[in-house]
């Protein structure tokens, strides 16, 4: 009889278990899709929000940002 309750305990303690990794994956997962698209974002940002112009004295090309400022 011994044996039987310390299997339906096992039993229980692994179904726990599993619904708590379950939860904490899940969290993780989206945790990372998370900086996975602040990434792209930032990447996106600092890559194609710029302009180019040409300077009219030295005649090198500088890039800015989109927004300016001043």
């Amino acid at each position: 009889m011994e044996n039987y309750i310390f299997y339906i305990f096992a039993l229980i303690i692994l179904v726990i278990v599993f619904l708590l990794m379950k939860k904490v994956a899940g969290c993780i997962i989206k945790a990372i899709v998370l900086l996975i698209v602040a990434a792209i974002l930032a990447f996106v940002y600092f890559n194609y929000f710029k302009v180019s112009e040409t300077d009219n004295v030295t005649g090198q090309e500088r890039t800015t940002n989109v927004v300016d400022y001043n």
